[in-house]
């Protein structure tokens, strides 16, 4: 019996022990949402402005993006531009458009859904 009684609060500190480290993770997890939060807004924020200046060169020039089927990015062309005004607007749109899209996995949703469901199965349908 004595045995029994060291065995159960042996098992009871370790899951004290447990749920400890649990709520430790759990804060740092939500932390960590946070600052992904606070990440995807100023990534969002970029994916605009980065949006309205390609709009921007479209309004002036409705054919830009139909001259040409494929887009070339002279990288050498804005390295050695004095000033972007001598760059072409079509290396600048296809500059604009490599950057919107290096982003788009910052922004996407398809992540932040295993995140949310991961907060949903811990704080609303808690294992007590």
């Amino acid at each position: 019996m004595n045995y029994l009684n060291q065995r159960i609060n042996t098992i009871e500190q370790k899951l004290k022990a447990t749920h400890q480290h649990l709520f430790y993770q759990e804060e740092e997890y939500s932390g960590l949402l946070e600052k992904m939060q606070d990440i995807k807004l100023k990534y969002s924020r970029a994916v605009l402005l980065l949006t309205e200046f390609i709009e921007s060169f479209v309004e002036q020039n409705p054919n830009l993006l139909q001259q040409q089927s494929d887009m070339f990015l002279d990288i050498d062309n804005i390295k050695e531009a004095e000033d972007m005004h001598d760059v072409q607007d079509e290396t600048i749109v296809a500059l604009c458009l490599v950057l919107l899209k290096q982003l788009q996995p910052y922004i996407t949703d398809l992540s932040d859904s295993k995140h949310q469901q991961n907060y949903e199965r811990r704080y609303l349908d808690p294992v007590s």
